[in-house]
């Protein structure tokens, strides 16, 4: 069995999955660290989910190609964002949408690991519609919450709290992404990715509270 340790790192060098050694102090290094400490923390908000929470939540409608999407409830003659150009009945398992998240954090993070020895013309990106299901995840929460009028404050449960620390760290991670954007061959996708993530863990954290019958704090 081979040991966990292999003593290469003593002395500040570790090595990217292609092979090719850095300095532990590279920033690529940190971006890639910081990645999976957001991943880390997603696996415990992933243990805090309430029980009852962890069953399919029906996505009715989806009005889908005009500026106005109408998520998480069934059609009415009177709405006005009618007429519906696609009808999909899908469903939205919270457990399954962060699996997704940290394998997506994944991706990301093996496309920088790899950046150092690769050619900086052949850009490698994640899936554009990895976007748009969270900006899908976002909608359909944010039809049942109220809508906001003043800032509000993480610590309803230790759920909720944990979700808002993860909402911190993409913003970090985000912003080290953009200090490294000139010297990685990361696509578009993946920066857009990380700016939706935060906000979806902003409105995760209101709905875990919310599917709780708990109001905001503020």
């Amino acid at each position: 069995m081979a040991k966990i340790y292999t003593k290469k790192g003593d002395y500040g060098i570790t090595r990217l999955y292609d092979g090719t050694e850095v300095a532990k102090g590279n920033i690529i290094c940190s971006v890639i660290g910081e990645i999976d400490e957001l991943s880390s923390r997603i696996g415990i908000v992933y243990s805090l989910i309430p029980e009852k929470l962890t069953h399919n939540h029906e996505i009715k409608a989806v009005n889908i190609g005009t500026s106005v999407q109408k998520i998480g409830c069934s059609v009415d003659e009177k709405d006005s964002y009618k007429p519906l150009e696609k009808f999909t009945n899908s469903y939205f398992n919270i457990k399954e949408v962060i699996t997704g998240v940290q394998q997506n954090l994944q991706r990301i993070n093996s496309i920088l690991a790899t950046n150092l020895s690769r050619d900086m013309d052949q850009e490698q990106d994640i899936d554009k519609t990895f976007i748009k299901n969270l900006e899908n995840y976002i909608d359909f929460m944010s039809v049942e919450l109220v809508p906001l009028t003043k800032f509000i404050l993480p610590g309803v449960t230790q759920c909720d709290s944990h979700v808002h620390i993860c909402r911190t760290q993409t913003r970090k991670v985000e912003r080290l992404l953009v200090q490294i954007r000139a010297d990685v061959s990361l696509g578009e996708n993946s920066y857009k990715y990380m700016n939706r993530l935060s906000d979806f863990f902003f409105t995760l954290a209101r709905w875990v509270s919310y599917k709780q019958n708990l109001s905001d704090r503020f």
